[in-house]
């Protein structure tokens, strides 16, 4: 007997809603547009999971109307109608009343509905405002987490615009900085440098206290700041391209110390090597001097990290060079029997640094070192 296919259930959803929006023939290709495109608001892990079965649509079992779906479809359309709406609340406009539906603020931002994401910001200001009894806004504090989440996504989908009329919403908004999540500078932060969202990292740094003034945007006066966390999650998160532009436009600078380490020092901890090579480009010193005051490639070979070894060397490091004890990289490698530490030293010691270009590089140590342990 063979096995019925039930189908893929995100699938499965799009045709179903689709249908029970009983749409003109010729627009249903739209109307399956609109529900994909907001199905992009949703978290990506979660839609993985969806869409490769590993995690089930609606498993509570909760019941989802029709009147459930359409403030998020109609947000996406940009259909105004949705005002007209006789129970319409903040809370309808904020939740997700399905798995594969983003509230009807997402739904406005990944569909690029600016116009529909200006009227849900008023209608929220509109009807918060003054009334602190008022049932649709019993959890002020829970409605603005629901609100800096959609922030998050217009950070992660790179929808700028939206992005800036949430963070203008927010500046303009006391209530909202008021019960703001304690997180919230974290996620910010965190998701413009996870997604490499250049154009809002300016805006999710800007302080209004004295900091870093940039040199951006023709002479800017705005101030901006990199906090630790910032900064950790710069090194965690961020790409080459919002380097590039930190150290450019001088928000981030090259040879500045930070926790007794300069940032070059911060990326190899990480074994961020595409951070440290931009670093090196833009100024900073390859011979910068740990905490304990030992040069950085003396440190590494200290502590038989290969890969920085090479690193520092490729980029010009001098491979003679010697710790505060006076005992040189090489020795300190030969010492603590850190083979390929020594290998690399000496190699371009003795023939420079176009050596690490080798092909065989690594062949020619594992002859070596076989050839040693034989004798």
């Amino acid at each position: 007997m063979r096995r019925q296919k039930t189908g893929n259930q995100v699938t499965n959803f799009v045709r179903n809603i689709v249908k029970v929006s009983q749409p003109d023939p010729t627009l249903y290709p739209e109307q399956v547009g609109v529900v994909c495109t907001n199905m992009m608001a949703l978290e990506p892990k979660y839609l993985r999971g969806y869409i490769k079965g590993t995690e089930t649509i609606n498993k509570e079992g909760s019941p989802c109307t029709r009147a459930d779906l359409l403030p998020a479809i109609a947000a996406a359309s940009g259909d105004i109608a949705l005002f007209k709406m006789p129970r319409l609340t903040p809370f309808l406009l904020l939740k997700q009343s399905h798995d594969l539906l983003p509230s009807a603020l997402k739904a406005a931002i990944a569909a690029n509905q600016h116009a529909m994401l200006a009227q849900i910001l008023k209608y929220l200001v509109d009807n918060v405002k003054g009334k602190h009894e008022s049932d649709s806004w019993k959890d002020k504090r829970n409605a603005t987490k629901k609100i800096s989440k959609a922030l998050c996504t217009a950070i992660r989908l790179h929808k700028n615009v939206a992005g800036n009329m949430l963070l203008d919403f927010r500046d303009e908004n006391d209530f909202f900085n008021t019960y703001a999540p304690d997180e919230l500078i974290d996620w910010l932060v965190t998701d413009a440098f996870k997604y490499h969202n250049a154009i809002l990292s300016y805006r999710v740094l800007e302080v209004n206290k004295p900091g870093i003034v940039a040199r951006v945007r023709k002479g800017t006066q705005k101030h901006y700041n990199l906090d630790p966390q910032s900064i950790e999650t710069l090194y965690r998160r961020g790409g080459i391209k919002t380097w590039s532009m930190l150290l450019e436009d001088g928000v981030g600078e090259p040879n500045q110390v930070f926790l007794d380490k300069t940032p070059l020092q911060h990326a190899l901890k990480r074994r961020r090597y595409d951070i440290a090579h931009i670093l090196i480009e833009k100024g900073e010193s390859i011979d910068s001097i740990t905490k304990e005051g030992n040069n950085i490639l003396w440190q590494a070979a200290n502590d038989g990290y290969a890969k920085d070894v090479k690193f520092l060397l490729s980029h010009g490091a001098d491979p003679r060079v010697l710790g505060k004890n006076g005992v040189s990289g090489i020795s300190v490698a030969r010492m603590y029997e850190y083979g390929k530490c020594r290998y690399l030293l000496e190699k371009v010691r003795d023939q420079g640094k176009e050596y690490l270009e080798r092909p065989d590089l690594w062949v020619v140590y594992e002859d070596e070192a076989f050839d040693r342990w034989v004798l």
